[in-house]
Order: structure tokens, then sequence, then C-alpha cells
């Protein structure tokens, strides 16, 4: 009957094993892109992305179906990206203030060749993050291991106290 509740409460409450959200966010001139994603890698669509300064809001949006979304920002003030999905989920990434180019420099546009490398690199960070994040079954296992450990070293304790 107790194996029989416990597989019950496994599938009833699957929403308590919920997946979390993450958020990549990089400024690159005076664009922001942000990419939202859950732990298993997939997007966080048409979510909700607030973009704060010391000022308050100063942008917001909803990522596309890929869960991306760019903001054009001016300014070089540090910034906090919220990202909140309609499941309740939320992710914040903090982003230092941009660096300001020296006097007398002349800030040309980004290469189209360029900016496309920029953006294949994104992508690659972003894969290298995901699966950083990702639970693995040598955590899972070294996780049962630990507690099958301490339930064994508390057992051992209890069979000594009641034999002496």
């Amino acid at each position: 009957m107790r194996w029989l509740a416990l597989a019950l409460a496994l599938f009833v409450f699957k929403g308590a094993l919920a997946h979390r959200l993450s958020v990549f966010a990089q400024r690159t001139g005076n664009k922001l892109y942000i990419y939202s994603y859950f732990s298993d890698g997939t997007p966080a669509r048409n979510a909700k992305v607030f973009i704060y300064s010391g000022k308050g809001i100063v942008a917001s949006g909803t990522t596309n179906a890929t869960g991306e979304l760019v903001v054009n920002l001016n300014g070089t003030s540090p910034l906090r990206v919220v990202v909140e999905e309609p499941d309740g989920h939320r992710a914040e990434a903090k982003l230092k203030g941009k660096r300001v180019e020296p006097r007398g420099s002349k800030s040309a546009p980004i290469r189209t060749d360029v900016a496309e490398e920029l953006k294949e690199i994104r992508r690659e960070l972003v894969k290298i993050r995901m699966d950083m994040e990702r639970v693995k079954l040598r955590d899972v296992v070294g996780g049962l291991g630990w507690i099958l450990g301490i339930f064994g070293a508390f057992a051992f304790a209890l069979s000594k106290r009641d034999r002496g």
C-alpha cells in the first residue's frame, strides 16, 4: 500500500519536480541579447522580460518561439534582467555597466560578418551553460550514495548502542 501511495504521489505531484528557468544575457554595442531556457534545454516561449537599471524598468518585452529577445538600449549603467514564465518560473541575470570608449575614438557599426560570428559564439556559450546545468546520472547516483552511507552509519551506531 505504501508503494502505491508513493507511486501516485510521484505522478500526481509532477509539477513539484518542475525544471529550472535560466537566462543568458549579453550586451553588445547598444543591443541587449537575451535567451531564456529551461534546464532540459527547452526555450522559454512567450516569457515576459523586464530590464531594470538604477532608474527602474528601462525596457520590457516577450521572448519569441526560440526563447530569444533583442532589445535596443542606450546607456552604460548596470542592468538586471528578469524573466518571468506564465507557469510561475522566474530567473534573473545581472550585467555590469558597459565599458565606455576612450575619448577621441569613433564608434563604428559592427560589420555584419563579425555580428554573425558573435551570434554563433553566443549560441555556443548558451549550449555549454545548458549542459553544465543539466542534472546528470552520476549526480543522482552520488546523491543516493550519500544517503545510503549516512543511513548505514546511523544504523551502525544504533546497533552498537543496542549491544553495549
